[in-house]
């Protein structure tokens, strides 16, 4: 049986480590919106192109565009959704259909924009309709 001391040891350890796990969390947010804002007419300018690429018909340079400036996008911010979003949709359409589905289950948990979580829930749950027809 655990005493009232030991219970408060252990409340007071677990609060610790919650501090350090949210200030880590903190830290990698803001890390990640630097780069992006950094980068950001190199992004815009990328998802422009990769998205004229898609409506000429030349996916592969579409996918080249937008995973030249993968790393620089947030999980969090509306455009790094944006851009990771289109990005798992043109990896649909050169069969990289899980790497699309990675970027979808990532930004479906990470991202802080209401649309762009949605958007990725009901892309993921199309790759899993086109699965179970194909099987």
């Amino acid at each position: 049986m655990l005493t009232k001391a030991e219970m408060d040891k252990m409340d007071e350890e677990w609060e610790e480590r919650q501090a350090r796990k949210d200030k880590a969390t903190e830290q990698w947010k803001i890390t990640s919106m630097k780069a992006e804002l950094q980068h950001e007419d190199e992004i815009k300018r990328a998802l422009k192109l990769a998205k004229s690429y898609m409506n000429g018909g030349n996916r592969d340079a579409a996918v080249r565009q937008l995973e030249s400036v993968q790393n620089f996008c947030s999980w969090t911010s509306e455009l790094g959704g944006e851009v990771l979003l289109e990005l798992a949709m043109c990896l649909e359409t050169v069969e990289r259909v899980d790497d699309a589905r990675r970027i979808y289950g990532k930004l479906a948990a990470t991202s802080w924009s209401p649309n762009i979580k949605r958007n990725a829930l009901q892309l993921i749950s199309g790759l899993d309709i086109t699965k179970q027809i194909r099987n």
